[in-house]
């Protein structure tokens, strides 16, 4: 039988300047030293569980407690106060009740550099430190599409010569693979996507990933086969805005441009 795979650390490093850490003095600052104790022994139980975050439940409140010598009742409130203040990543604490952030996450993937497997949840990565990748190892995560299903991301390099396939109202579109990975990433963001559909009033989310298709198609088509993950949001907000106006439908008749199949002028 394979053994199984490790998931959490067994030491973590600590920010020597955590106590001058303005989230963590606000938080003291309501509830007094007791709450340094709580945040470093919330710290722990999450690097030593999954790693990179840990279900917020009553069990984990009494077992902080327990450990401290602590009331239940503060260290819940401690949590709360770090999730106003942004110690722990609010949007993680509201959709999925788990207690994580930027800094644990990146901390905890350059902690398992050397592994050569690690398994991650897309659904619990906060987006900027999303689909890591690393060329010492393989990294399973579960991608969150329009359907959940499984991939296994390989130590592979993207590049802009490289092509993929993204088909738009029955008609396939070459662009490089960054671009298919950029936007998939915006797929994946629940939080991102639903904020467009709300704000911009989108019939449902099957039609913003189709704006989201001719969009990347359009900035294949344009030679930006390697735009950022931070550039490509904020274009593409522009560009939709302009697409959601009345007079304006989205067009993608890009068939010359799809014949062709290599682009490595970038």
């Amino acid at each position: 039988m394979a053994r199984p795979l490790k998931s959490g650390l067994d030491y973590f490093p600590l920010d020597v300047d955590i106590f001058q850490d303005i989230k963590v003095r606000k938080i003291a600052k309501t509830y007094g030293s007791d709450s340094y104790s709580i945040l470093i022994g919330l710290l722990c139980q999450i690097y030593r569980d999954k790693g990179y975050y840990i279900t917020w439940d009553d069990d984990l409140a009494f077992c902080v407690a327990d450990t401290l010598g602590i009331n239940e009742d503060t260290v819940t409130l401690v949590i709360k106060k770090a999730v106003e203040v942004g110690f722990f990543d609010e949007k993680m604490y509201v959709r999925h009740r788990i207690l994580t952030s930027e800094a644990i996450q990146a901390r905890y993937i350059a902690a398992t550099q050397k592994r050569k497997e690690v398994v991650l949840n897309d659904i619990y990565l906060v987006s900027s430190v999303n689909n890591p990748v690393n060329d010492s190892r393989n990294t399973q995560s579960k991608v969150k599409e329009t359907k959940v299903n499984k991939s296994k991301v390989k130590d592979t390099k993207t590049s802009g010569c490289l092509t993929a396939s993204v088909e738009v109202d029955n008609t396939n579109y070459v662009v490089s693979e960054v671009l298919l990975e950029t936007m998939n990433t915006l797929l994946n963001d629940s939080y991102y996507t639903d904020s467009l559909i709300f704000n911009k009033k989108i019939e449902n989310k099957d039609a913003l990933i189709r704006y989201l298709k001719l969009f990347f198609v359009k900035l294949q088509n344009e030679g930006a086969a390697n735009v950022s993950l931070r550039n490509a949001k904020r274009h593409f907000t522009n560009w939709l805005r302009i697409q959601m106006e009345p007079k304006n439908k989205p067009k993608h008749n890009y068939a010359n441009y799809a014949n062709s199949t290599t682009y490595c002028q970038f």
